[in-house]
């Protein structure tokens, strides 16, 4: 990652961010073999994609609809996360889905 530019967040062990002027923000999450990008601008979020996977050969699944047993909805300026199916999967779990 940093190769790429990104620096690592002294505070959580799975995010980096990416900047190189104040309009380039780039954000990294990754979960051991799992990551996604994210950022205002699709032309540099591209760009970063592109350099990932030329480096380490995985491909791109385009809008992001799942991560990590999240939901995630994007609609124009908005994103929605929700964890109701696993949220479901506890309670049933543990027998308290009509709690």
């Amino acid at each position: 990652m940093k190769e790429l530019g990104f620096e690592h967040l002294k505070s959580e062990a799975g995010i980096f961010h990416y900047k190189k002027k104040d309009t380039d923000l780039i954000i990294a999450v990754v979960y051991v073999d799992n990551i996604f990008f994210c950022g205002p601008d699709k032309a540099i979020l591209n760009e970063i994609k592109s350099k990932f996977i030329a480096k380490w050969k995985c491909k791109d699944l385009e809008a992001l609809t799942e991560f990590l047993q999240m939901h995630i909805i994007q609609r124009d300026q908005q994103i929605c996360i929700n964890q109701s199916d696993y949220l479901r999967k506890v309670l049933q779990k543990f027998h308290m889905q009509d709690a």
